[in-house]
């Protein structure tokens, strides 16, 4: 058996008190750029690392430019972490891109891991693996300059705006951290004339003392090499800590780890000693476990059979660790003994799915009792298998980072994420037939609350990735439920996360579609560069239900790269006929937002995201507006809708506006073929902005309204405009 030991402790984003005029930073004017001086723990060949922030000098506002991380006299490392701040009404970071090849790591190839943003804030970070387990290429020769990432940033405002890098961690093959003497760098722009110096905010200060070192043990029994797809096992960790900027403690069941914890893991990707045996398997056919328990122990060794240091015990938690490391793909079915659901509420946070030969099938409708939906609108579905986690922000469900896994048939409520898709290899994965969010019975778990990031299934990218994956699709027994979530029903974010599926789910309601069971903020959100989405179809049983939501029903928004997402033949507002809107199924804000920039404060909004398509929906009774068009969206087509009344002609407006166009978006089409009727407001198009109000204008040009419907609107018995360019 070998086993890592992964150091859990305070998060490196955590600093307090970093002053830009610390000891040990130089300016160089020429460059527009700050050396920190790095000193490791051991000797490193050309001297010691330093850690270069390289902007260009000068640019004008509204250009898109780029920024280098780079090391000088690398050779030693293999990893690395840092958080980029800035102020978000100075800057959008567009992206961030890292090389293919890292100094050291023994020939290791980079794996960048996701980007987390938060307000003001990014972090990045990418680690290296050694040996045959990890593409090989060459490394450059110690003393060199080698660029850790590239970030593509849009300038917003004139001004000198600085970025500042900080709690820089630098680390070797083995996972050890090379000591950091000046954790900090920081470069000015100097965007247009301006002389006004916009600062970069500063590190959170750590609200308690940073946790002792703790352990988790990642066992390979039976195996002689750890595999690439275990040092997912800390990838949840990795997030957990980048997203809350503060200490980390040892108590909770999922423990936040840093760059140093996933590369402990990554170095021992290399062959081990000859006391360890090989785990063999006769051939790759699927590989079957069965859980007949709902203990949470972990399995004993890694030998084909699941079991439990009971005898003849096979928990879920077991299944998955055989599964992981079957030969072929592996599915997990149920046969607990006992009448009734039987629930299963894991202590600690489960193994990731992280089988790279086929995936895992975990099918819960396997268990006795269990029938899947059969009804063509709503869910009869029976799940007799009940994951009950320990409420927003406690444990994850399931954390997929490998290709080709279906989970089905289960009800899972009181999750931080229910299922967490996440990766350049978490591709072409299947959500069908499960409830999610809500007890068995349909209604709300006891915790729930409003938690971000805590929706039911996000799907989060990297470089290359999560891309194909499937939530929902047409038949009955293949719908989901995702509703009473603490944050949004279903989510994408990250630049790589395309051309994902979502289709035939119930979204905000409960299984009969006649009660409010809303997710706490939008039913569907596209984000941050998520590309090619299909939410809906045209097809039968391809449409969506999304109502009932405390924002919105559906959303694409977020960063220029966020581009070619679908939104088609869904019924937002609706119950799941399509044919009737109650106030129960009203969603509190908008029913499809796209929108920009996320928050332009009194600027005017840029061009960001764009090329989206909203088609053949029904859109209505939403609590502040129909279809919102907003902060420099651009080149996205608007047709075919009915926009305030339903599949059947009934009336249902949207208050405020069927449709409306406003603080920079360009470019847009509006028709043909909408039918935007018995809203306050027909159609409205204005530079200014309703969320959040802005006082600065933005150019909202060059949209086109072409061959719609639009009749009966209007506000307390009175007619509206059916179109109203305002202000005047």
């Amino acid at each position: 058996m070998i086993e890592h030991s992964v150091r859990w402790r305070r998060h490196v984003s955590v600093l307090a008190g970093v002053l830009l005029v610390a000891v040990g930073v130089s300016v160089d004017p020429s460059a527009g750029s700050v050396h920190a001086a790095v000193v490791t723990q051991r000797p490193a060949s050309g001297g010691g690392v330093s850690v270069i922030l390289n902007v260009p000098p000068t640019a004008t506002v509204g250009a898109r430019v780029h920024v280098t991380v780079a090391v000088q006299h690398g050779g030693s490392v293999a990893g690395f972490e840092a958080n980029l701040r800035y102020d978000h009404r100075a800057i959008e970071v567009l992206r961030v891109d890292e090389p293919h090849a890292i100094p050291g790591g023994r020939g290791g190839a980079l794996h960048p891991l996701s980007v987390v943003e938060t307000n003001d804030r990014q972090v990045v970070a990418g680690w290296s693996c050694s040996g045959s387990g990890c593409d090989r290429r060459s490394t450059s020769a110690p003393g060199s300059s080698v660029r850790l990432a590239t970030i593509e940033i849009e300038l917003l405002q004139a001004a000198r705006v600085q970025l500042r890098l900080d709690d820089i961690s630098l680390i070797d093959a083995t996972g050890a951290e090379i000591a950091v003497a000046t954790p900090m760098v920081s470069s000015v722009i100097r965007v247009g004339s301006s002389n006004r110096f916009v600062s970069a905010p500063r590190a959170a200060t750590p609200s308690r003392s940073p946790a002792a070192s703790g352990v988790d043990h990642l066992r390979h029994a039976g195996m002689n090499r750890a595999r690439v797809s275990d040092v997912s096992a800390t990838l949840a960790g990795w997030v957990r800590g980048a997203e809350s900027d503060q200490v980390c403690t040892t108590s909770s069941p999922t423990p936040c780890a840093t760059i140093g914890d996933v590369q402990t893991i990554a170095g021992q990707i290399s062959t081990a000693g000859p006391s360890v045996r090989r785990m063999s398997f006769a051939a790759a056919p699927p590989v079957a476990f069965t859980v007949n328990s709902i203990g949470d122990a972990a399995d004993t060794v890694i030998n084909g059979t699941c079991q439990t240091a009971t005898v003849g015990e096979c928990t879920l938690r077991a299944a998955i660790q055989e599964a992981n490391h079957a030969a072929g793909a592996s599915t997990i079915t149920f046969n607990i003994p006992g009448s009734g659901i039987q629930t299963i509420a894991p202590n600690t946070a489960l193994p990731s799915l992280s089988n790279p030969n086929g995936g895992i099938s975990i099918d819960g409708y396997s268990q006795p009792g269990s029938t899947p939906n059969t009804d063509p609108l709503l869910d009869n579905g029976v799940r007799m298998i009940e994951l009950v986690g320990q409420g927003g922000h406690g444990i994850d469900g399931f954390f997929i980072v490998s290709a080709g896994n279906v989970i089905r048939g289960l009800n899972m409520h009181a999750f931080d994420r229910a299922i967490w898709i996440y990766g350049s290899s978490a591709n072409n994965n299947v959500v069908i037939g499960n409830l999610l969010g809500l007890t068995p019975t349909g209604g709300y778990d006891p915790t729930y609350a409003l938690y971000n990031p805590s929706s039911c299934i996000v799907i989060q990218g990297s470089t290359g990735g999560a891309s194909n994956n499937v939530v929902g699709m047409p038949g009955a027994a293949n719908r989901n439920v995702i509703s009473g979530c603490n944050h949004q029903g279903v989510a994408t974010y990250n630049i790589g996360t395309n051309n994902n599926v979502i289709q035939n789910n119930i979204i905000g309601l409960d299984p009969t579609g006649t009660q409010r069971r809303g997710n706490k903020s939008h039913g569907i959100d596209i984000n941050t560069g998520t590309q090619g989405t299909v939410i809906g179809g045209n097809g039968f049983q391809e449409g969506n239900v999304s109502s009932g939501n405390f924002q919105e029903g559906i959303e694409v928004s977020h960063n220029p790269y966020t581009l070619y997402n679908k939104i088609i033949g869904n019924r937002v507002g609706t119950d799941p006929s399509g044919n009737s809107a109650f106030p129960y199924t009203q969603d509190g804000q908008w029913g499809i937002h796209l929108e920009g920039f996320p928050n332009c404060n009194n600027a005017p909004c840029p061009e960001d995201a764009g090329n989206n398509t909203v088609t053949n929906n029904v859109v209505v009774n939403a609590g502040e507006g129909g279809i919102m068009i907003d902060k420099g969206v651009h080149d996205s087509v608007i047709a075919n809708n009915k926009v305030g009344l339903t599949a059947n002609g009934t009336p249902a407006g949207n208050r405020l506006f069927g449709i409306n166009v406003e603080a920079g978006a360009v470019r847009n089409v509006i028709g043909p073929g909408n039918e935007i009727a018995y809203n306050d407001q027909g159609l409205q198009m204005e530079p200014d902005g309703l969320a959040p109000p802005n006082s600065a204008s933005s150019y909202t040009n060059r949209n086109t309204i072409t061959q719609n419907s639009i009749h009966d609107n209007q506000t307390g018995g009175v007619a509206a405009l059916g179109i109203d360019l305002t202000p005047f």
